[in-house]
This record gives C-alpha cells, structure tokens and sequence, in this order.
C-alpha cells in the first residue's frame, strides 16, 4: 500500500438524491471516477478522474431530475482523517448513486496512518533495554510517533460488558492487528485472593472503588510501574468482562490495586460462594496489559504516550518492507445519513478506531460484497455511533421518513478482526410493529470481539421484521447473535466455533425484554458451539421469561456444554409458548434444559417488565392485542397464565440426555444410537438421505434442506 495524497473532511448534501426533476422523466445515466492521481477540478472522467468521492457528488448536484449514477473508484488507499460523510435534504426515490471499485481493483478507505519503514530502528536505549525481557532485547525495534506528527493516541477508556467504545490508537501490519504488550500471552491468570473487591456498580454501588486481589505469579516482580497498565478478564460471572485501569503494584504482596470496580466486583477463582460464581470458576481470570516488560515475542507492541514512542517485536524479518499502518479515526469512516437508494460495492473499510460504516435512516441501501476489517468496534452500524459523544450528522431539511433504516441490505459482506462486534441491525416501529425490511444475507463475520471479550455479537438484530439469513459466524469466544424486537428471522446461517470461553450464555439469545416475541429461528446450523463441559453455554439461550418463539428446522451438532447450570443444546429460562419443531441433535450431551420458575416469580417479572415496557413499547395497544394474544395472557400479573414449551418431531442421534426441567411438552421424539440415515455424517452432511418412518409419517414434519445452509 502507497501513501497517497488524503481524503479530508467531506460533509456534503447527497442532494445527489434531491426531488427536482419530475418523476415520470427517463433517469438520466451518469458515470464517473475518482482516482488518487485525480484533480477536483477534472471532469471526471476515465483520463480525467475527480480526486475525491465528494467531487463525484458534487458533480452530480448539478444535474436536476432524475438519475442513475455510478461512481467508480480507482484502486488506492482513500485516507480519512475525519468521516467521509454522505446525507441529503430531500429524498426522491427516481435518483440513484452506485459507489463502485473500477474492475475489481482493490480500493480502501482507511482511518489510518502509514508509518515509514525506514524510521525504525533498533532499540538501543540501555534504560528501554533493561526493562525489556531478556529475549526481546535486539529484536525490538522503535519509531517516534512525534516526530511523524502523530500526537494523537486515542483513550484506553474503563468499560465492561454491552459497552462499545472507540479503541485507542493500534497497530496494524500486513493487514493484521499485533497484540498490546500482554501477559500472559494467551489464556487468563487466576484471580487470587481478594483483599478488596471494590464496589459495584451493577448494584447501584457509586463509591466507585478499586479493587485489591492477589496475583500467584511471580511474574509481577519484572513490573516496574503501574503507569499505564490494564487488567482485562473475567472478575465476577462469566459473562460480564472488564477493562480496568491498574492503579499500583505491591511486589511484596503481589498484589493489584485497580483504579476503578469491576462491573459486578471482583472475586477470586476458588470463590464459588454463589450459583453465578460457581458457574464462572472455570472461565474466570484475567491478563495485564500496556506493560513495556511484558514485550516478549514477536507481534507485540508497546506505546510510550509521554515520550511518543512506539516500540514494536515484528512478526517476521519484513519491517522494511511491510506495510504497517497506526489507527487514528474514532468517528466512522463513512455516514450514510437521510438518504435514498445508495450502493456501494466492492470497497474495503479498515484501520479504523471506531467503525467502518453508519448507516441513518436511509432507505432503500445496498452494502454489497465489501470488506470490513481491522476496526475498534463494529464493521456497520445501523444508527448507534459507539462513542462516547454524539455527532449530528444529517443537514438541511427532514425527509418526513422513519427515523430508521428500511430495506436494507447487506449482502455478501465480509467483516472480521473487529473489537466489538461485526453488524449493529436496527430498524422498525416497535410500538405499532411496522417492519423495517432490513437484511444481512451472505456474509461472513469472524474474530469479531477482540477487545469487549463478551457482549460484541457477530450480529446484534433488533427492532421489527429484520432478517439475518445465509451467514457465517464463527471463531470468536463471543455469542454469535443477539436479537430482540418482534417478527425478526434468523435462518440458514452456519454458526459455528463460538461461545467457547463464556457461561450463562448461547450462541443465538435474547431475554429480559418481555414485548420480544413472534420470532423465527430456523434452518440453522450449529456446529461445535459452547466451551468444554465445564462452561454453561448453549446453541439457543431464551433468557429471562422469552416467549412465543419458534425454534424450527435446525440442526445442533456438538451443542452446548452443560456446567454447572446443566445446560442442553437448548436452554429455556422461565419463559412460555416457545415452539420448537423438527430440529435434529447430533453428538450433544443434552437437548434442552429449562429453568422452570415459580408463580411468585413470574408475578414480579411481569408486574416489573410490564411497567418498564409500557414507557417505551406498550403492548397493551390493539397492534400487540391482535398480533400476539398469548403475550398479553402471559404478561398479566393478576392471573398468572401456566406457561408450557413445545417440543414436536424431534430427532437426536447419539445424544445422552434429552431433556432436564419442568415445562416442557414433547411429542414424537425420535432417539437413536444408529446412524439415522444421513447423507455423510462423518464429514457433517445432515442432509437426511433416507428418512425414519417415524418422522416420515408425522403430522406436521417437513425435512431440513441441510444443502441450503450457510453461505450461497
């Protein structure tokens, strides 16, 4: 990758899309390009390119009616110092923008700097030497951010779990991130005794105390400051991770002072004093990080901030020739804001501190086959910024529009290397269940919680009638898919190599928000998810009194791990009317768990939720009435309704327990140690070739097309 000339600031009116032109009049067919080696003032041709995607747009302005325009970009790295920012006053539906690469030359729009191979150079600074671990010592090498005018390293901000805020400045090479100075350097440190746990704020604790544990490693002996030090692990449950600011070291007890609490407090591994605790033991730890001491294998790197100083142990000898980028843009690289039948296609979105793409109530958008990567948060979001400040960014008049995306799509899409998830996918009217009609389909997101270890889901589906359909999630010690709202579908998605370092947690899962009903997950496939069987994870988790789901057609192989919550593939907790209809469960342990809670319990959960939901939902409208009665029966808090789960056509093939817990209502379950009559289910083809009578002849069974799962 070259540097080249950067693209700035580019606020502009998409009036690109402005209703001027009468709509019976032909759309007049625009083409354009945009080059790095380009002019502003060019016309903007093949021999003549724009330099900027804005004086594409600029161009475009100038011509009243209808239009259907392209905008081929040229191969380059599109440099963003601030968000290229697209929006418009008013929307007409007989104007159309396509931001294309030109004959599939690789263009990438980056939210980062390059750094110049030949400014770095051995460490030879006896003072840096001697805090470096003997085995890095003349292989680390060094580069003064200053002295490129780079001043600016962003925040390590304290956060824990469902908080996603822009990274601070990271270090990229070859396309890949290198790993903060850490140890150890992989896996967690027990988290040994606990002088002070600090408060906690999850319980309305505001004292905002630290917390003072013990480390059983004589490790911290090498750490000569706490300056700049974190600890990242798990402290409390095991869904619930924390980043926390290192306040002091004491070698002489070995001890840790945090700046500020854990979320939920901090507890030692052999604290096992309640059921949440005892459910985490296995996964619980931690690991310290932003130590120049702990610099000690290749792919680490450490930035001094007072002295500007990056030191870094490159992966390979290529140094002098690698391509090796710091990220610096918290605010997203591109905003498409208040606009109407916008592609892109082909484009690649990387380097950024915070994410690649904000999509604002448009309509009618498209984001196909392009590449989200490397990025401090999210790859696309659909209207939550992820930042700690919030930036207004549509212009000019309204365009009397939902303030949500509708018919969206995002198509064959690839985001991976994410800090905190890969697709925010909002969209719809809640209230009065008006869908969105937004998709992701045919996409492929991994590594998409490098740095929120839990709660970053590969796609975080919410609002009303939205669909996620045809994807791959996978490697990630995250959930994969977390969804809440009315009438959303997750089907034909192969998730797979998830949830392995969490309890309390599913793959696909939703709870504590009693209006989230009327949704569909089927055809899935989910393969190898959860952690050993000492973690309590799950394929499908319906949280916190989820009801009326269906559950249909999926096919759960290696599923679930059971721990101490003695988990299935499928766990169920306290909720009702959730259907689950010819899915098949190979080599699990357990098929479905349940948590069946009391009358009392139910009461306080309806009478809390009910009360919190009228305030932003209501379902006590006629549209709740109508659609969804059953809910309105189970979310009555004087008559408590009995509430019953649905199990139907149910096939298990070396399974060893099918169901734990109360509640649940089966019929026609057949169980086998034989193999069924599968297509190949040594190499994971569940197509069932030859079909037992059993199910055959079932009222209401339909076959698994396995063939049509996953990526198309």
């Amino acid at each position: 990758m070259n540097l080249r000339t950067p693209v700035r600031l580019a606020i502009f009116c998409l009036s690109v899309i402005s209703a001027v032109g009468a709509y019976g009049q032909q759309a007049r067919a625009l083409t354009f390009y945009v080059a790095l080696t380009g002019k502003s003032g060019n016309p903007g041709t093949l021999a003549q390119p724009f330099q900027r995607p804005e004086d594409a747009c600029d161009a475009i302005n100038k011509i009243d009616g209808p239009v259907n325009a392209t905008v081929y970009i040229r191969g380059g790295n599109y440099r963003f110092a601030k968000s290229l920012i697209l929006t418009l006053s008013n929307p007409d539906t007989t104007r159309h923008v396509t931001f294309a690469n030109y004959q599939n030359e690789k263009v990438l729009f980056t939210g980062g700097r390059q750094l110049d191979n030949t400014k770095f150079t051995l460490v030879s600074d006896q003072n840096i030497l001697n805090r470096l671990p003997q085995e890095a010592r003349g292989k680390v090498y060094q580069f003064n951010l200053k002295e490129a005018q780079i001043t600016d390293y962003g925040k390590r901000r304290l956060h824990n779990y469902k908080e996603r805020l822009p990274a601070p400045l990271e270090l990229f090479y070859q396309d890949a991130p290198l790993t903060v100075a850490r140890y150890p350097n992989e896996g967690y440190l027990p988290v040994g005794k606990v002088i002070d746990p600090g408060s906690t704020p999850r319980n309305g604790e505001r004292e905002n105390r630290g917390a003072k544990f013990v480390v059983n490693d004589p490790r911290i002996r090498n750490w000569k400051t706490a300056d700049s030090a974190w600890v990242c692990g798990i402290f409390s449950y095991g869904y619930s991770d924390d980043h926390l600011k290192v306040d002091a070291f004491d070698m002489a007890a070995q001890t840790i002072q945090t700046k500020t609490p854990g979320n939920y407090g901090v507890f030692s591994n052999d604290d096992v004093s309640t059921g949440p605790l005892r459910c985490s033991q296995k996964v619980r730890g931690f690991y310290i990080y932003n130590l120049l001491e702990e610099l000690d294998q290749p792919g680490e790197y450490y930035v001094d901030e007072p002295s500007g100083m990056l030191y870094v142990w490159p992966p390979d000898n290529n140094i002098r020739t690698a391509d090796m980028e710091v990220s610096m843009l918290e605010d997203p690289i591109v905003v498409l804001s208040n606009a109407s039948n916008v592609t892109f296609t082909g484009l690649t979105f990387e380097n950024g501190r915070g994410m690649g793409l904000l999509l604002n109530a448009t309509r009618n958008s498209v984001v196909s086959h392009c590449t989200f990567n490397d990025l401090g948060t999210v790859g696309i979001s659909t209207g939550n910024q992820l930042n700690d400040r919030r930036v207004q960014y549509s212009q000019g008049g309204k365009s009397g529009g939902p303030s949500y995306n509708t018919n969206l799509l995002i198509q064959s899409c690839t985001i991976y290397n994410t800090g905190t998830g890969g697709i925010l996918l909002d969209g719809g009217d809640r209230k009065a269940l008006i869908p969105a009609g937004n998709v992701v389909d045919n996409c492929d997101i991994y590594n998409f919680s490098r740095i929120n270890l839990f709660y970053a889901f590969a796609v975080a589906l919410n609002g009303v009638g939205n669909k996620v359909t045809h994807c791959e999630m996978h490697d990630a010690p995250d959930q994969a898919i977390e969804f809440y709202g009315n009438d959303q579908l997750i089907a034909f998605n192969h998730i797979y190599h998830v949830g392995y370092n969490m309890t309390d947690a599913g793959a696909v899962t939703t709870g504590a928000d009693a209006a989230t009903t009327g949704n569909m997950i089927s055809n899935n496939f989910f393969d190898n998810v959860g952690g050993t069987a000492d973690n309590s994870a799950c394929a499908i988790y319906l949280d916190d009194g989820s009801s009326g789901m269906e559950v249909d057609g999926n096919v759960f192989y290696k599923a679930g791990s059971p721990g101490t919550y003695h988990m299935g593939a499928i766990h169920i907790n306290g909720g009702g009317n959730n259907y689950f209809r010819n899915n098949y469960f190979i080599d699990c342990h357990q098929v479905f768990s349940n948590s069946q809670w009391k009358d009392t319990d139910w009461k306080v959960f309806t009478a809390d939720r009910t009360k919190r939901l009228y305030s932003h939902i209501d379902f006590r409208t006629d549209a709740y009435a109508k659609k969804y009665p059953a809910l309105i029966k189970l979310m009555d808090s004087t008559n408590i309704a009995p509430r019953q789960n649905f199990s139907i056509n149910t096939l298990t093939y070396n399974v060893a327990v099918f169901s734990v817990g109360a509640s649940l209502v089966h019929e026609n379950i057949v169980a086998t140690t034989e193999d069924p009559g599968f297509a190949d289910a040594g190499n994971k083809n569940f197509t069932l070739a030859k079909v037992p009578a059993a199910l055959k002849n079932a009222p209401g069974w339909k076959p698994i097309p396995f063939d049509q799962i996953g990526k198309k």
